[in-house]
């Protein structure tokens, strides 16, 4: 589980920068969902290890992800990939600068 790691720079995002068309069309046709909360969630990757190296996992350990660098990162809602995008950097956070959406069906 150990390998060669190495430190990632974030392009820093400031607020209204990156400003583009919608990622959903026809939302103007349903204004009562515009009040709607979902839950959005960043995936960078996963990883299948064993309970034993789970356990045996320390402080300063690395874990290596299933996604390479330049892949795109996934903005899922209730489960659902609703756009992807890459890693930066919003003042002291992470943030996810949109770059695809999925193609409806």
């Amino acid at each position: 589980m150990t390998a060669e790691t190495k430190d990632i720079s974030l392009p820093t995002l400031t607020e209204g920068q990156g400003a583009g068309k919608p990622l959903f069309s026809g939302a103007e046709a349903l204004p009562f969902l515009g009040g709607l909360k979902v839950r959005l969630t960043a995936q960078l990757g996963g990883a299948d290890i064993t309970v034993a190296e789970l356990t045996a996992l320390q402080a300063g350990a690395t874990l290596a992800l299933d996604r390479l660098l330049d892949q795109p990162i996934d903005l899922i809602a209730e489960g659902h990939v609703v756009a992807q995008g890459t890693l930066v950097a919003v003042g002291e956070h992470f943030g996810l600068r949109i770059t695809s959406a999925p193609k409806a069906n």
